[in-house]
C-alpha cells in the first residue's frame, strides 16, 4: 500500500472496523521501521496538523518516517500521531541489529546519538554570537604591553566567543578569546576596571568568582589562571571595586568597601603583592565615601569619586595621595568639584577630571574641568549650563582620554562646547568638535570608557552603532572614520529576549535589543528560518521601549511592551504589525493602555492585555483590558496591584491570569484566576491558587498549566509547576528543582499533552536540565544530556509540523549544548535530524 495526498482513505466510510484499519497501520508502521535505518523517507512530523492528523500534499507518493511519534485514536475515531521518544529508542535498536547506522558529521557520531533515559533525541542548533564587539556593556578597555587589548564590563560573548565579562581582542587578526576555557572563563560578574601589574592583568568589580577560583571583586591572570590577591576567605575586598592604578610596584584599588584582606581599609587600599594596606593610619585612613576612579602619575596616585574627605582632609571629589599623606586640588571651600568625579586623565602637569559637576573651584566647568597650576579652569567659555553653552558638555560625562593637548570625553550628552556631538568628542586645547565620519552620526548611545594608544582612540559603552557603522559596545576612531572590532558571523540576539511566538512560518521574538544577526532591530524582530529582518525600515523600525509580550491575531502580530512608539506610530504600549505597517489598537492620544503591557492572550476576535495600568483607550481599567476590533473594554473591576498579571492563556471563552495578585475582580484569587465574563479563583477556600508568583501559563490537551515561584497549588505540594483541570489541581511529577531563586519563566504547549518548560533551573523530575524540559503528559524528559542552556529560558515557541519544528528558546544566556548561541537557539528533534534513524513509515 502506497502512502497518498490527502487523508480520506483514512476517514472515508468503509467495512473496515476502525480497530482493524488501526492495527494495519501500526503493523505498517513496525515493519517499516524494522526495514530499513538507512533508506530516505519524509517524517510524519512535517504533515501532522495541530491536532496530529497527517496532511499529505496532493500526489504524495513515497515513504513517510514515522521516527518519534506512535499512533492513537482522536475522539471522532482519526487516526492521530503522537509525540513517543520511546519509539525513537525501540526501533533504533530494532535497526541497529540489523545494519550499522550511520550518522552525518553534523550531528556527530553514534555516541552522540546515545541517548539517557528521559532524554529527548537530538541536539542544539546554535546561533552564534554578535556581529562587530560583545553583546553588553563595556566599562573599561586596557592595551596591554603584548599589543593585544582587554575589554572587561557586563557581557557574555564577544563576536562568536563566549566570554564572561571580560575578554582579549586582537587587532592583527580582527578576533576575539575568552580568558580561561569553557564555562568558567572571565569572572562571574561585572568588571569595572583592569591594570597591568608584574606582568599579569588585574580584573576590579562586584564578583565572587575567577574562572574557578574564589576572588572576592579583585584577581589576577597570568595568562593561563586566575588567581586571588590573598588568600582564603578574607582574600581582596569586603566590596565592590571600581578603579586600580599602579604606582612603583604596588597595586591600588578603590571602590566601596572598608576592609581589604581582612584589614580596615575605607574605600582605597594598596596591595604588595603579599598584603594589603590602608592608605593613612587610624579611622580616618582612605576617603569618606566612594571613590569612582584611580589615575597615577609619576608617584602621585588622584584619586575621584564622590567624598567630600580624604584623611581627614576636606577634598571635594578629588584628592591626592604621594605615598605619605593626602591634599585636596585646590583651596578652601572652593577645592575640588561640585559633583560626583567620574574619570581622571594627566597629562604632564595637568589633571582632567569629568564626571556630573557643573563647577571646578569657583569656575563654571560642566562636566569637564583641568587643574594646573594649583588653579582650576574649564575647556571652553561660558557660564551657562544649557545645550548652547560653549564650555564643556551637555550631558553627564563617564570617560576620559588624553593625548598630548588632544582631549576625548565620552558620556551621554548631545553638545560639546556649543557644538553638536553626540555621546563623544574632542577637545584640540582651543575648541570642541564631534567624531563623526561622512555620516555624522557619532555614537548611538552612552560611552563609559575610552583608551587611546597607537594613534587609535577606542571608545566602549552600551552603544551599537559609530558614526553610521554597527558597533556592538566598542569601535575604534583613527581620526578619520569608524570601524567595529571583530567581525563574527553570528545569528544571535545583542540583548535579552523575553517574549516569542510562531506566525506564517516566521518566527517573531521580543525584549530588549537593538541588533539581531547584524541586522539593526529596536526590541522586536523575525527570523524566517534562513535570516532576521526588522519589522519597519530605517532607526524608526520596531519600536522604542522594552517589549515584554506577544500574540498572534490571525494573520498579524500583536506587540505589548513599555514602548510608546512603534515604527514611529505613537503606540501607547500595546501594537500591531500587519507584515507591512504598525497601527494602534485605538485612536488618537488615549489609543492602547496607560502603562506597560506585560501580558497578551488572544480569544477568537479579541485580544487581552495586563500590565501596570488603570486605564486602556480613556476607559478605567484595572490592570487588564479587551480589544474587541474598535474599542476597549474592562474585566469587571479587574486586578488590583501595578504590574501584578504576568501571563495569561485563553481556553475557548475562558482567560485565565497569572502573576503576583490575590485579588480578581474583588474575589480572593491566589495569584491565578479565570474570567469568562465574571471573575473566578482556581480552587476553592482559602488554599485557592498557588502560593507564590506566577510567570507562565500555557493551555494543552484541555488543561492549563501554570509556571512560577511557587510550592504549593491547591494546598498540596508542586514545585514551581502545576495543572489544573478545571476542578483540581496537580503536580507534574516532583516538578524543577526547588533552589530559591529558580523558576518556570515559560511554558509552551507542544502536541498532545506534552508542555516545554523553561526558566532557570536546573534539575526536572530529578533529571539533569539546564533551564528547559519537556512534560510528555506522564513524566519529565531533558534535551539532550543537560548541557542545555547557561542562562534563563523567558520564551518559547515552536512550529507544530515542517522542518524547523523546534523548540525555538529565548532568554538571557550565551551557550546552547556547549554552543555559542547568544540568547537565541533551537532545538533538533528527531524528526528535523539529516540522518532520520528510520524511515519508510508507510510503503
Amino acid at each position: 500500500m502506497s502512502a497518498r495526498s490527502g487523508k480520506s482513505w483514512l476517514r472515508s466510510p468503509s467495512p473496515w472496523s476502525v480497530a482493524w484499519r488501526l492495527s494495519v497501520l501500526l503493523s505498517l508502521c513496525a515493519c517499516a521501521a524494522l526495514a530499513s535505518a538507512n533508506q530516505g523517507g519524509r517524517s510524519v512530523s512535517e504533515l501532522l496538523d495541530g491536532s496530529g492528523e497527517l496532511q499529505l500534499p496532493e500526489n504524495f507518493t513515497g515513504s513517510l518516517d514515522s521516527a518519534g511519534y506512535r499512533m492513537t485514536l482522536g475522539s471522532d475515531e482519526t487516526p492521530r500521531f503522537v509525540h513517543d521518544p520511546s519509539s525513537v529508542n525501540a526501533a533504533s535498536m530494532s535497526a541497529a541489529s540489523m545494519s550499522a547506522r550511520k550518522t552525518k558529521d553534523v550531528w556527530a557520531s553514534d555516541k552522540a546519538a546515545e541517548q539517557l533515559e528521559g532524554s529527548i533525541s537530538g541536539a542544539w542548533v546554535a546561533f552564534g554570537g554578535v556581529r562587530n564587539g560583545c553583546n553588553g556593556q563595556i566599562n573599561k578597555i586596557l592595551r596591554r604591553s603584548d599589543g593585544s587589548i582587554i575589554v572587561a564590563g557586563a557581557f557574555s560573548a564577544c563576536a562568536d566567543v563566549a566570554a564572561n565579562n571580560i575578554a582579549r581582542y586582537s587587532p592583527s587578526s580582527n578576533t576575539w578569546a575568552s580568558l580561561g576555557s569553557g564555562s568558567s572563563n572571565g569572572v562571574n560578574r561585572t568588571v569595572y576596571d583592569l591594570a597591568e601589574y608584574d606582568g599579569d592583568l588585574i580584573a576590579a568589580g562586584e564578583f565572587s568568582q575567577a574562572g574557578t577560583v574564589p576572588a572576592n571583586n579583585v584577581a589576577r591572570w597570568n595568562g593561563n589562571n586566575w588567581a586571588s590577591l590573598g588568600s582564603g576567605s578574607g582574600n581582596g575586598t569586603g566590596g565592590v571595586v571600581l578603579a586600580l592604578a599602579v604606582i612603583q610596584g604596588e597595586l591600588f584599588a578603590g571602590g566601596g568597601f572598608t576592609q581589604a584582606g581582612g584589614i580596615a581599609a575605607n574605600r582605597i587600599a594598596r596591595w604588595n603583592r603579599t598584603s594589603w594596606f590602608a592608605l593613612g593610619a587610624g579611622s580616618a585612613n582612605g576617603l569618606d565615601n566612594f571613590v569612582i576612579t584611580l589615575e597615577a602619575s609619576g608617584s602621585t596616585l588622584y584619586v575621584g569619586g564622590q567624598f567630600s574627605e580624604a584623611g581627614g582632609v576636606a577634598a571635594n571629589r578629588i584628592a591626592s595621595w604621594n605615598g605619605a599623606s593626602w591634599a585636596a586640588l585646590g583651596s578652601g571651600s572652593g577645592n575640588g568639584l561640585n559633583a560626583n568625579v567620574l574619570d581622571i586623565a594627566v597629562s604632564g602637569s595637568t589633571v582632567y577630571a569629568v564626571g556630573s559637576f557643573t563647577e571646578a573651584g569657583a569656575v563654571f566647568a560642566n562636566r569637564v574641568a583641568r587643574f594646573s597650576g594649583g588653579v582650576w579652569s574649564s575647556l571652553g567659555s561660558g557660564t551657562g549650563t544649557g545645550a548652547g553653552t560653549s564650555n564643556g558638555v551637555s550631558g553627564q560625562a563617564y570617560a576620559i582620554a588624553v593625548d598630548g593637548s588632544d582631549v576625548y570625553v565620552g558620556g551621554a550628552f548631545d553638545f560639546a562646547g556649543g557644538v553638536s556631538a553626540t555621546n563623544i568628542a574632542h577637545w584640540n586645547g582651543v575648541r570642541w568638535a564631534a567624531l563623526s565620519d561622512a555620516d555624522g552620526s557619532g555614537v548611538n548611545s552612552r560611552v563609559d570608557a575610552l583608551s587611546y594608544f597607537g594613534g587609535n582612540l577606542y571608545a566602549g559603552g552600551n552603544f551599537n552603532q559609530a558614526g553610521g557603522v554597527i558597533a556592538n559596545s566598542v569601535a575604534r576612531w583613527d581620526g578619520r572614520a569608524w570601524t567595529s572590532m571583530g567581525v563574527g558571523s553570528g545569528n544571535g540576539v545583542n540583548g535579552d529576549v523575553h517574549a516569542m511566538v510562531a506566525l506564517g512560518g516566521d518566527i517573531f521574538i521580543g525584549g530588549r535589543f537593538t541588533q539581531v544577526g547584524g541586522v539593526a532591530a529596536n526590541n522586536v524582530a523575525r527570523w524566517d528560518g534562513n535570516s532576521w529582518e526588522s519589522l519597519g525600515m530605517g532607526p524608526a523600525n520596531g519600536v522604542n521601549d522594552e517589549v515584554f509580550a506577544l500574540a498572534v491575531l490571525g494573520d498579524e502580530l500583536i506587540v505589548g511592551g513599555k514602548f510608546s512608539d512603534a515604527g514611529g506610530v505613537s503606540a501607547n504600549h500595546v501594537a500591531r504589525w500587519n507584515g507591512r505597517d504598525w497601527l494602534t489598537l485605538g485612536t488618537g492620544a488615549a489609543n492602547g493602555t496607560g502603562g506597560a503591557v506585560r501580558a497578551l492572550a488572544v480569544s477568537f476576535a479579541t485580544v487581552y492585555a495586563a500590565g501596570a495600568f488603570t486605564a486602556a483607550g480613556g476607559v478605567s481599567a484595572n490592570g487588564i483590558a479587551r480589544w474587541n476590533g474598535s474599542s476597549w473594554l474592562a474585566l469587571g473591576s479587574g486586578i488590583p496591584g501595578v504590574g501584578a498579571v504576568n501571563a495569561m492563556a485563553t481556553l475557548g471563552n475562558d482567560v485565565y491570569v497569572g502573576g503576583s495578585f490575590t485579588l480578581a475582580g474583588g474575589i480572593t484569587a491566589n495569584r491565578v484566576a479565570r474570567w469568562n465574563g465574571t471573575w473566578f479563583p482556581l480552587g476553592t477556600g482559602a488554599a485557592n491558587g498557588v502560593n507564590n508568583t506566577v510567570f507562565a501559563l500555557t493551555v494543552s490537551s484541555g488543561d492549563v498549566f501554570v509556571g512560577g515561584r511557587f510550592t504549593e497549588a491547591g494546598g498540596a505540594a508542586t514545585r514551581r509547576i502545576a495543572r489544573w483541570n478545571g476542578s483540581t489541581w496537580f503536580a507534574l511529577g516532583n516538578g524543577t528543582d526547588d533552589a530559591p531563586n529558580n523558576e518556570v519563566l515559560a511554558l509552551s504547549a507542544g502536541s498532545g499533552s506534552e508542555v516545554i518548560v523553561g526558566g532557570s533551573f536546573t534539575e526536572a523530575g530529578g533529571l539533569p536540565a539546564n533551564r528547559i524540559a519537556r512534560w510528555s503528559g506522564n513524566s519529565w524528559e531533558t534535551y539532550g544530556s543537560g548541557s542545555g542552556l547557561n542562562g534563563p529560558v523567558r520564551a518559547i515557541a515552536q512550529f507544530v509540523s515542517g522542518a524547523n519544528v523546534g523548540p525555538y528558546v529565548g532568554g538571557i544566556f550565551t551557550t546552547a549544548g556547549d554552543q555559542v548561541s547568544s540568547n537565541f537557539a533551537r532545538w533538533g528533534t528527531a524528526a528535523t535530524r539529516p540522518d532520520a534513524i528510520f524511515a519508510n513509515g508507510f510503503e
